[in-house]
């Protein structure tokens, strides 16, 4: 984490806690201290009031409230914001208004928090939309987004979003996104996000879009909600020109109800597939280790379109992608990834899915998959089943296929689940 701050200050050029920083207490009933919330001393009614109070490098220290903090927040300086001694600061505004823009299309978003043009480290909260009620009436209506960071660096850390769904009637439109990076015009945005709860999302739990962005996410929960998912969300994107980090995180429950197996051509998974983690036109070298996936319809898909080139040189290593339902555990669209070290199981379609050029898939363990590894086009492809780094595979009715066997293998009559691999659709958002 301190590398990642260093990395903040040098982008912003800024300097993240100056010697003369202060700090300045928040509590509902306007009494505490930074020490104690039950202290006698002068405190801050609302978190807007210390944002606005504070100058670049202060801290701003919030007292959990009798009730949630009605407010959104937009942060445009310096600041740190964190919940008092591990206590639960619950924000929750209600109703919400359109707060910020996309840095891409120009569209209205609405936010719990905003951090726009400046660097900010958020810890210690519970960011929840429940509340939102916009004045939306149909999917034109501004984007409900927990976290933006709009070309705006820091960090957000032990903390939860929740609840960002759209009113009801809207479960289908293609917004509510937890937490959000993005940037645009030529500015920048290094987030880390680092043991945070994101749960109850309508489209991504946590995204990183458009070149300039940095993000990193670790140690978090990104949790589905497939009763409710009618617009096909997915755990956490990189797209658009971003890259980052994916490290030890738990990404689960990601089922778009209308697309079930076994995959027929024209039926609900032809309008897509939600995903643990989408990487689509991504910069290169994007990274995903020791990370567990599970309960998804494909659990990693590295791509730029459907069987097209797409992300280049992503390495993914050490993950666990287990019950993959319709799709595949990983598919690679792309070239020059490196694949090792994952274990795949109980995937309906392919284990190791490939489309692209000198990829290289070794010591991987799959089980229970219909078929194991499939390289369907392209040239240099190296995914070894003896030998050295060989991929291990256990209880896989067809180990290996290359594209020379793609005519034959589609003839047969099986599952469906191994020609459906070619058919994964995903579902980036831009925003």
């Amino acid at each position: 984490m301190a590398r990642l701050a260093l990395t903040v200050a040098a982008v912003l050029g800024v300097t993240l806690a100056p010697a003369s920083a202060a700090t300045f207490v928040v509590d509902q009933d306007g009494q505490a201290s930074a020490t104690d919330c039950g202290a006698t001393q002068t405190a801050l009614p609302s978190i807007g009031a210390a944002v606005a109070a504070a100058g670049d490098g202060d801290t701003v220290v919030v007292c959990p409230g009798t009730t949630p903090y009605n407010e959104q927040l937009v942060i445009n300086k310096a600041l740190t914001i964190r919940g008092f001694a591990q206590t639960q600061v619950v924000i929750r505004p209600s109703p919400m208004f359109p707060n910020s823009t996309s840095a891409f299309s120009g569209a209205p978003i609405a936010a719990v928090i905003v951090v726009g043009d400046t660097t900010a480290t958020l810890s210690q909260l519970i960011v929840d939309a429940g509340g939102a009620d916009l004045p939306s009436t149909d999917c034109s209506g501004p984007n409900l987004v927990g976290i933006f960071y709009r070309n705006a660096s820091g960090v957000v850390s032990d903390s939860v979003v929740r609840n960002v769904r759209l009113p009801a009637g809207l479960e289908g439109c293609q917004a509510g996104l937890g937490i959000f990076a993005q940037s645009g015009g030529g500015g920048g945005s290094v987030v880390q996000v680092d043991g945070v709860s994101v749960r109850d999302y309508q489209k991504n739990g946590i995204v990183g879009n458009e070149a300039g962005t940095t993000i990193q996410v670790s140690n978090s929960l990104i949790t589905g909600n497939p009763a409710a998912n009618v617009s096909v969300q997915n755990g956490l994107q990189i797209g658009f020109g971003a890259t980052g980090t994916i490290i030890a995180n738990r990404i689960v429950d990601q089922i778009y109800l209308p697309c079930t197996f076994p995959y027929t051509p024209g039926g609900g998974c032809d309008t897509g597939a939600s995903l643990g983690i989408l990487v689509f036109d991504a910069a290169i070298d994007v990274a995903i280790y020791d990370n567990v996936i599970a309960n998804t319809q494909a659990g990693i898909y590295i791509g730029g379109g459907i069987i097209a080139s797409g992300s280049n040189r992503a390495d993914l290593s050490g993950n666990t992608v287990d019950a993959t339902s319709v799709f595949d555990g990983i598919v690679i669209v792309g070239d020059a990834h490196s694949v090792s070290r994952n274990t795949i199981t109980r995937a309906d379609g392919t284990g190791i899915f490939l489309s692209g050029n000198d990829n290289r898939v070794t010591s991987n363990r799959i089980q229970e998959t219909a078929v194991g590894i499939w390289s369907y086009s392209g040239t240099g492809n190296l995914y070894p089943i003896s030998g050295a780094r060989a991929n291990t595979l256990f209880n896989v009715e067809t180990p290996a296929l290359g594209s020379a066997a793609l005519s034959a293998e589609s003839a047969r009559s099986r599952s469906g689940a191994s020609r459906a691999a070619s058919r994964t659709v995903a579902t980036p958002r831009r925003y």
